[in-house]
């Protein structure tokens, strides 16, 4: 006879799901709100050092709540956990961050439920859609070029890194290759240490075509066969476009390749 799971043990496996690819560190800390029949609970979390920052909650006594579950507690929550990271010298902007941030939120539908039935999880699956590119100085997507996005990725390549998500290391950002007698550059070249795999990663500032399928699926093929060892796993391709087209995707013979839209952040 099978075991039924209970609820309790159901809830700790999603959670360490979740934290396995959702993680705070010092310099970008985690924001965890949870909200039950009693109150309402924030926490900024180090998950590194496996520290809670600050917390607050609606049954802290100096908020004087009347009703510690409408909306109103939810804003004298929000207030104060601001005010307690202010104290714990969590710059503004970090914090501005992660509550825009929304990681969890943009995981598909899929994903999240991979996270809850305890479903093996590839990297397409962890990368978020859209693709936050913080610190612009324009946030028109239809009046920058591709050299201005590939700059300001790498003005912020550590951010970028975090947000694409966990195990990504930096290799080279226009990454010179030979094929025949032509001279070909790779937008950014990455490595996912999770995954054992190098990542293609190509920027376009247009709707998803079908000839960038057929350009980054050569640089992939040329990674795998020139560059990668015989214990990686094969290369994945991501194209970040201003927009995507799901029929391309869908008629793409080769999974490796996915694509991602990106939205511009401005300075604050």
């Amino acid at each position: 006879m099978i075991k039924k799971q209970s609820r309790n043990s159901m809830r700790i496996v999603r959670h360490e799901r979740i934290r396995s690819s959702i993680k705070g560190t010092a310099e970008v800390p985690r924001l965890c709100v949870f909200r039950s029949n009693t109150g309402i609970y924030a926490q900024i979390i180090d998950d590194e050092a496996k520290t809670t920052l600050c917390s607050a909650s609606t049954l802290d006594k100096d908020l004087k709540l009347k009703n510690t579950k409408n909306i109103e507690a939810a804003k004298a929550v929000g207030e104060a956990i601001a005010k307690k990271a202010s104290k714990e010298k969590i710059p503004y902007r970090k914090l501005h961050m992660i509550i825009k941030s929304k990681e969890y939120e943009r995981l598909s539908e899929e994903t999240k439920n991979k996270l809850i039935t305890n479903e093996e999880l590839k990297l397409p699956d962890l990368v978020p859609n859209p693709i936050m590119i913080s610190n612009c100085d324009y946030i028109d997507i239809n009046s920058i070029s591709e050299k201005y996005l590939q700059e300001t990725i790498m003005l912020n390549i550590s951010s970028f890194l975090k947000e694409l998500g966990n195990g990504f290391s930096f290799i080279d950002n226009e990454y010179k290759i030979k094929i025949g007698n032509n001279y070909n550059y790779i937008d950014l070249l990455l490595y996912n240490v999770k995954f054992k795999c190098y990542v293609v990663v190509e920027l376009k500032v247009t709707v998803l075509k079908k000839e960038h399928i057929g350009q980054i699926q050569v640089y992939m093929n040329y990674i795998d066969k020139n560059v990668k060892e015989l214990t990686d796993n094969k290369t994945i391709g991501i194209i970040i476009c201003s927009k995507n087209n799901q029929f391309i995707i869908e008629y793409c013979s080769d999974e490796r390749i996915f694509a991602r839209e990106f939205k511009l952040e401005s300075k604050l």
